[in-house]
């Protein structure tokens, strides 16, 4: 029997990029489905999660697809395990990079749809970063071959979090593109021209499959 390829740092790097947003999106997606009257203590990132087990497996399929993650790799993300973080709501500034002052007043529906609206633009911005840097780095070919599987694994996130899986994709997309892809293609000094090319055509060809010019 042939023995499973070992997880490399490299590969745990890029894992952790794509698990650690893919976690706080499941954690947002419990708020922003819940009943907007439903206090907060009350939710459980981990009854979400088992709920919509299938569809989050298929996201896992379009990801372990898009970036060529080993076993390995994608069990990285039962490992970190923040998709069943039972203290979720203690965490919730760090998912929302912290655009609300402590303490949260996250019972408040004008409050709780606004950390949910902020942390969902940051955390995608991550996810899809992660996942074109991974498919960059572990996927040997022509830049933007895995961008069919990224935009599968972006729609069915959108889905899971509540969103459009075509309106809310794209206005993801369009905070990355100004927020991460501008700031890659700018940078001249962690970034080749020749990485550079390779990123911006992933943009090229993601906004293409979902229509965004």
């Amino acid at each position: 029997m042939t023995p499973e390829p070992r997880l490399t740092r490299v590969e745990e790097v890029c894992a952790r990029a794509v698990f650690a947003p893919l976690g706080g999106l499941v954690v947002l997606a419990t708020v922003a489905t819940a009943p907007p009257a439903t206090p907060l203590a009350d939710l459980s990132a981990a009854a979400f999660s088992a709920a919509h087990g299938n569809a989050l497996d298929l996201v896992l399929e379009d990801i372990q697809t898009a970036t060529g993650f080993t076993p390995a790799g994608m069990q990285l993300f039962e490992e970190m395990g923040w998709h069943r973080d039972p203290d979720f709501a203690v965490r919730l500034p760090q998912w929302i990079q912290r655009t609300e002052s402590p303490p949260l007043e996250a019972d408040d529906p004008v409050v709780r749809a606004r950390l949910v609206s902020a942390g969902r633009d940051f955390q995608f911005s991550e996810f899809l970063t992660g996942l074109v840097s991974a498919a960059l780095t572990l996927r040997p070919g022509p830049p933007g071959g895995q961008a069919e599987p990224i935009v599968r694994a972006l729609r069915g996130t959108a889905r899971l979090s509540g969103l459009d899986q075509d309106s809310g994709v794209r206005a993801v997309f369009r905070i990355w593109r100004v927020a991460r892809l501008g700031v890659i293609l700018t940078d001249g000094h962690r970034f080749t021209r020749d990485d550079q090319d390779r990123w911006r055509t992933y943009g090229q060809r993601i906004g293409a499959l979902i229509g965004q010019p």
